[in-house]
């Protein structure tokens, strides 16, 4: 592997000319995201040399680098393939189609919808915290999906029937 014309330069001696040529060499050995992420790490090591004094203000040779173009090859799952991995789900793994229910309800990422618990339900609304950014959400219960003909709150009472939890354990009576 072919390494940057720059190591072992002092960082205020790496020209622009260097920069691309070695994006340039990630693209076609990697690959454009690769040279993409590459870029984006240069260009934060640079950034912070700058804030310590250790090159020029205004002088960050990544800057005026372009970003590799690059296609994301993900594609959209269609609604067959959906009913399909549901199905599948329903039969052999109910954990995963729960989650999957929840996702479709409340429209959250993957760990947002492993940490929801029974407590986060509360006055008529499921409250969620995204882990990613931190953001309090507040979802109405009453929110409904035609297409099952069910809400969010008769999948919550559907789950809570088929757990047992502290809270939804049978008490004494006094």
């Amino acid at each position: 592997m072919r390494t940057a014309s720059f190591v072992g330069k002092h960082l205020r001696d790496i020209n622009t000319a260097e920069v691309p040529e070695f994006i340039k060499h990630a693209t076609k050995t990697r690959s454009a995201q690769m040279a993409g992420l590459v870029r984006k790490t240069l260009a934060d090591m640079m950034r912070e040399a700058e804030t310590r004094g250790l090159i020029q203000t205004g002088k960050n040779p990544v800057t005026v680098t372009r970003v590799p173009d690059f296609e994301v090859e993900r594609s959209r799952l269609t609604l067959d393939q959906f009913r399909e991995i549901y199905a599948a789900a329903l039969k052999d793994v109910s954990w995963a189609a729960r989650s999957i229910e929840l996702a479709l309800f409340t429209a959250q990422r993957r760990e947002d919808i492993v940490s929801m618990q029974f407590v986060d339900v509360k006055d008529g609304f499921l409250f969620v915290t995204q882990r990613k950014t931190g953001v309090k959400l507040r979802i109405p219960l009453a929110v409904r999906i035609d297409a099952i003909g069910l809400t969010l709150e008769d999948l919550i009472k559907r789950y809570r029937g088929s757990v047992i939890s502290v809270d939804a354990a049978p008490r004494e009576a006094a």
